[in-house]
């Protein structure tokens, strides 16, 4: 097993590695202490995790190459505005998706939005 698990819970990374094992969530279940239904919650949490994790990484390679694109002050704005929004909506859904679990590490998708919105407001102040 490669994956990084260090972004997982004590309980997620147990469940992770006795399922990959090929335990069964039963067996997990007694050697954890804990219900079956948790055992299987905690190893789906987990995967999902990684999962996003590896997307999210794969991502970050490919997108850091530079771009060019012609665009006027008028449509900057709009993108900075369309931005601005975005954050807004990312922010709320991750308020109402971690609740009490926020681990204070924000999606990739939002810090590339919130760095992309200060270096779109510095141009359009250096040009305004």
């Amino acid at each position: 097993m490669d994956k990084d698990i260090s972004l997982l819970t004590e309980k997620q990374k147990s469940a992770y590695i006795l399922r990959s094992c090929g335990m069964k969530f039963s067996e997990i279940s007694k050697l954890m202490k804990i219900s079956e239904n948790s055992a299987r919650q905690h190893f789906l949490i987990a995967e999902k995790k990684i999962k996003e994790y590896e997307n999210s990484n794969g991502i970050k390679e490919k997108d850091l190459m530079p771009l060019t694109i012609d665009i006027n002050l008028g449509e900057l704005k709009v993108i900075i505005s369309g931005l601005k929004n975005l954050k807004l909506f990312m922010w709320e859904n991750l308020i109402r998706k971690f609740k009490s679990h926020w681990n204070e590490e924000l999606p990739y998708e939002y810090t590339v939005a919130e760095k992309l919105l200060e270096r779109l407001q510095d141009i359009c102040k250096e040009n305004d």
